[in-house]
C-alpha cells in the first residue's frame, strides 16, 4: 500500500496533502558564477545560480554545495559564498593531478566547519602514459587513498566543537561496476570514512545500468560506511528505441557542448566535454525514463532496502525546475530520506532539535 501510495504523490505531486518536515537538507547542488569569462555559463538559464541567496530562498532548511568541474580546482568562488550563511556547506573537488601531500594540505586550508566532504571524480584522473593501459580510477593512486583515508580520520576523530565530519562522495559518470572492485579497496583501506554514491551510481536504465543498480543495492546492504545519492533522476535515461534517432540526439547535443568548451580553462578543455558527455540526453523528452518508473525501478527499491541511507539531493542548477523537483521528493512523504540521513551523516544540528 505503501508503493502505491508513494507513486502517485511522485508522479503527481500536490494530490496528497503533506505534513511539514521536521528538517530538510538538499545534500547536492552547485552554485556558479555567471560573470567570469573563463567559465561556461550555467547550465540552466531559469537559474540565479551566482548567488548563494538564491539557495537560502529555496525550501530547504539546509543546503551542501558541490564544487562543480567547470571552477576546477580554485575554491574560492565557493568558499566566499557559503561563509556568511549558516545553513550552506561546502563539498571540495579532489585534484588527482597534485603530488602527494597536496591533498590534504589544500583540503585542510578550507574552512573546516564550513567545508564537510570531498568529491572523487575519476574521470578527471590524468590520462595513462603512451604505452600503458588506461586506468580511470585506481586506488593505488597515492594521493586518492590518502585523501580518502584523511576524511575517515576526521570523520572518527576527537571533536571537540561538533564541527561536521568529513564525507567522501564519488561520481562514476560510467556506472559503479567498472570501479567496483577499486572502491572496495578504498573502503577495506579505511572502513571508517563515510562514502555517497551520487545520483544513483548512474544507475540508467539500460541492461548495464540495471545490473550496475543491483550492485550498488548489494554493496549498500553490506557496507555500512555506503550511502547513495537519490538526486539527478532527470540524467537517469533510456535509450530511444529507434538507434538511429537516438544517435542524432546525441550528436547533437555533444556539438552544443563543443561549441561551450573554449570557454573553459585550457587545463580543463580536453576533460570537459568528456566530462558533461552524460548530459547528453537533458531536456529530451523522448530519452528520459517517467516518474513512474524512475520511483518503481530505483528509488522505491532503495527505500524498502536501505532507507536511513538514501539522501535527497537536487544537482541544482542542471535540474532546470527546482521547486516542482522538491515538491515530487517530499510528496514521498520521507523524512529521513529528505533531511535526517543527511543531518545525521554530515554530524550537522539544527538548533532545536
Amino acid at each position: 500500500m505503501r508503493c502505491v501510495v508513494g507513486l502517485l504523490a511522485f508522479s503527481r505531486p500536490g494530490s496528497i496533502p503533506l505534513p511539514p518536515l521536521p528538517v530538510t537538507v538538499d545534500s547536492h547542488l552547485h552554485l556558479w558564477p555567471t560573470t567570469s569569462p573563463l567559465v561556461p555559463p550555467p547550465p540552466s538559464p531559469h537559474s540565479p545560480c551566482d548567488a548563494a541567496d538564491a539557495v537560502i530562498a529555496s525550501s530547504t532548511d539546509f543546503s551542501i554545495v558541490t564544487q562543480p568541474i567547470q571552477l576546477g580546482h580554485d575554491h574560492s568562488y565557493l568558499a566566499d559564498e557559503i561563509a556568511p550563511h549558516k545553513t550552506l556547506y561546502g563539498v571540495a573537488l579532489f585534484d588527482p593531478t597534485q603530488p602527494e601531500g597536496y591533498e590534504i594540505d589544500a583540503y585542510n586550508a578550507l574552512q573546516p566547519s564550513k567545508f564537510i566532504g570531498m568529491r572523487f571524480d575519476p574521470s578527471l584522473h590524468p590520462p595513462p602514459l603512451p604505452g600503458t593501459p588506461a586506468v580511470p580510477f585506481k586506488t593505488l593512486h597515492i594521493p586518492t587513498l590518502r585523501a580518502f583515508k584523511h576524511l575517515g580520520e576526521r570523520h572518527d576523530g576527537p571533536n571537540p566543537t561538533n564541527a561536521p565530519n568529513g564525507v567522501a562522495s564519488f561520481l562514476f559518470t560510467n556506472s559503479l561496476t567498472p570501479n567496483y572492485d577499486a572502491l572496495l579497496e578504498l573502503i577495506s583501506a579505511s572502513p571508517t570514512t563515510p562514502v555517497v554514491l551520487d545520483h544513483f551510481a548512474f544507475a540508467k536504465f539500460t541492461r548495464e545500468g540495471d545490473v550496475s543498480f543491483q550492485l550498488m543495492l548489494d554493496l549498500l546492504k553490506d557496507a555500512p560506511s555506503v550511502n547513495v545519492r537519490v538526486s539527478a533522476g532527470f540524467r537517469m535515461f533510456v535509450e530511444h528505441p529507434d538507434p538511429a534517432i537516438g544517435l542524432q540526439v546525441r550528436r547533437a547535443k555533444r556539438g552544443g557542448l563543443e561549441r561551450t568548451r573554449c570557454q573553459v580553462p585550457p587545463s580543463l578543455c580536453s576533460r570537459f566535454v568528456k566530462h558533461l558527455s552524460h548530459i547528453l540526453t537533458l531536456n529530451n523528452t523522448l530519452m528520459q525514463v517517467s516518474p513512474k518508473r524512475l520511483y518503481e525501478e530505483r528509488i522505491q527499491p532503495l527505500l524498502a532496502a536501505v532507507r536511513e541511507k538514501c539522501l535527497y539531493g537536487s544537482d541544482w542548477p542542471f535540474v532546470e525546475d527546482y521547486k516542482g523537483e522538491y515538491e515530487r521528493m517530499r510528496a514521498l512523504k520521507e523524512p529521513e530520506l529528505m533531511g535526517g540521513n543527511a543531518m545525521k551523516l554530515y554530524n550537522i544540528e539544527k538548533p532545536g532539535l
